[in-house]
């Protein structure tokens, strides 16, 4: 249920924006932002970046995540999370960010990744959507759901 009413949110958040939303240059300050963002949250996997600190300074306190198995994750789930998952290695590809309103956007991409969870080696190809609102002086992720991408036979 709860995984419903967080998708409920995000496609409120981009039907609301409708009259705004507009994809981002990637090389524009903003989009170098949030994807360099993007791409700290997937650093601090890395074996030698363990930073529960830096990790959490990245998400918001109702952060919410939803894994290529439909598991739902809160900010605490996905800090105590660096304890059980190393990422060895990750490509992002096809990114793509969309501002929303003034103060929200949406980032999504490809991403390919190695690495183990609990000891057990992980092979991973998704596709990631991050919801990211603005506040204060920073970006704050607030929403991240990962779908795994099917090879076509």
């Amino acid at each position: 249920m709860k995984k419903y009413v967080i998708a409920m949110l995000i496609a409120l958040l981009i039907l609301a924006g409708q009259g705004f939303a507009q994809v981002v240059d990637n090389s524009s300050t903003l989009g170098q932002m949030l994807i360099a963002n993007e791409k700290a949250v997937w650093d601090v996997y890395k074996w030698d970046n363990k930073d529960p600190k830096a990790l959490s300074n990245l998400l918001a306190d109702e952060y919410c995540e939803i894994d290529e198995e439909g598991e739902v994750a809160t900010k605490a789930d996905v800090v105590d999370g660096l304890n059980y998952l190393i990422i060895a290695d990750y490509v992002m590809s096809d990114i793509v960010v969309t501002l929303i309103t003034e103060n929200v956007a949406a980032v999504r991409f490809q991403m390919q990744y190695e690495g183990y969870y609990k000891g057990e080696t992980l092979e991973q190809c998704v596709i990631v959507s991050s919801v990211w609102v603005h506040r204060g002086e920073k970006w704050l992720n607030v929403s991240c759901q990962e779908s795994p991408i099917t090879k076509e036979k």
